[in-house]
């Protein structure tokens, strides 16, 4: 009886808190597209067809397929993968929009920004497409971001170093 007790009590706890997670990503989210500048006091992080800034503390390490750029981001304890290239396909796109708990596409320096949060594996998964709004999308790369996320500050590092992602040289200037 008490171990069913505390399996309620836990799976409550974390029901509750991931709700709130889902219910606060909207306004989460905003604060990240209303802005239009990457963080001057990180440093650029190649991911050969394009870099993300990202906070100084963090590392790259390539698990690399010969078709797409694949990796892993890791900072403090979030793991953050990307794949990036035709190859990688979009992991966040309106047509697999009903596979998310909350889902929201926006248009950030000219990027169409699909955005998802699901729940897998009894972990809260944060998932980010990025692609040029060309208009033409079969010609543009995507760049997909995930990473499960535990709370509002691991989305935050997500949010800030995926949205920081250029499709350019590291080498150019950081607008």
């Amino acid at each position: 009886m008490r171990l069913v007790v505390l399996f309620i009590i836990i799976f409550l706890s974390s029901t509750c808190l991931c709700q709130e997670l889902k219910d606060r990503m909207t306004t989460l989210v905003n604060g990240y597209f209303d802005h239009d500048q990457a963080d001057s006091s990180g440093r650029k992080i190649s991911l050969n067809r394009g870099f993300v800034v990202a906070p100084l503390l963090c590392t790259n390490r390539r698990t690399g397929t010969i078709d797409s750029d694949k990796g892993e981001l890791l900072y403090r304890e979030l793991l953050i993968n990307y794949d990036i290239g035709f190859m990688a396909g979009t992991h966040a796109a309106p047509g697999n929009r009903t596979t998310f708990s909350w889902y929201d596409e926006r248009l950030i320096r000219d990027n169409k920004v699909c955005i998802g949060l699901k729940k897998e594996n009894d972990a809260w998964k944060l998932v980010m497409t990025m692609r040029k709004n060309s208009g033409n999308m079969t010609k543009e790369e995507p760049a997909n971001f995930w990473a499960n996320v535990k709370d509002e500050e691991e989305v935050r590092d997500i949010i800030k170093i995926a949205f920081s992602y250029r499709q350019e040289s590291p080498n150019a200037t950081v607008r």
